[in-house]
């Protein structure tokens, strides 16, 4: 039956069947008994109806894009558990790790109007930082650590009164025998080493990563109590 109105083509079939669409083209196709399908004149003409009425293609077709569908899912999980070896952010160990030139207790602030800041320590010291110097840790806070290799740097933690130290924040963290080295992110290549406290152990906060060094737990970051001295203590 053949509606010219509605632009469709009506094949009854049972077994083989043969149809025209109405270009007058011939095109044959094989239908389950008694089954009929609709078919666009456009598609006819095209030649898709005959993938639209197989049946064993449409199984076929089903079974490639289930099958291609749990090959996606599988690909994700496999990046999952890949990446989930080593997801902490940050730059790896350095090339360059440097020490503190200076600590001190923070006692006095003045800035100019150039935002050159004139820091006066407990000890008497006096630093002057400016807007090109490396500020791994914000703005001038409590405590001062400064250097100059290999270039002018500080970092500068807060006082947390509720833990009594002074908190030092780093993108990653690795330990030594008697020290750890802190790696910023807006400092990629240089390390800041920093010696530990007397008592300080910390088997159980590190793992050995892929290098072979320990390093400490953290994905976003790590933070660590320090005291006045400079000397890491404890994870925060």
């Amino acid at each position: 039956m053949l509606d010219i109105g509605s632009r469709w083509t009506t094949v009854a079939s049972s077994g083989r069947q043969q149809g025209v669409d109405v270009s007058g083209r011939i095109f044959r196709t094989r239908l389950p008994h008694g089954r009929q399908a609709l078919v666009s004149r456009r598609q006819v003409s095209e030649g898709a109806q005959l993938n639209a009425l197989d049946p064993w293609r449409l199984r076929r077709d089903r079974r490639h894009r289930v099958g291609g569908g749990v090959g996606s899912v599988l690909l994700g999980l496999a990046l999952v558990v890949v990446s989930g070896c080593d997801v902490r952010l940050g730059p790896g160990y350095p090339g360059t790790v440097v020490a503190p030139d200076l600590i001190g207790r923070v006692a006095s602030m003045k800035t100019d109007q150039d935002l050159t800041v004139h820091v006066a320590l407990a000890s008497g010291d006096e630093v002057t930082l400016g807007r090109s110097d490396h500020g791994l840790q914000g703005g001038p806070g409590d405590l001062l650590l400064f250097g100059t290799r290999p270039e002018r740097w500080y970092l500068s933690p807060t006082l947390n009164k509720d833990l009594g130290c002074y908190v030092i924040s780093a993108s990653r963290a690795f330990s030594e025998p008697s020290s750890v080295v802190l790696t910023f992110e807006g400092w990629p290549g240089v390390g800041v080493r920093l010696p530990k406290a007397p008592g300080f152990d910390d088997s159980r906060m590190v793992t050995t990563n892929s290098d072979g060094r320990q390093e400490y737990s953290g994905i976003s970051g790590v933070s660590f109590c320090s005291d006045e001295e400079g000397r890491v203590r404890g994870l925060r």
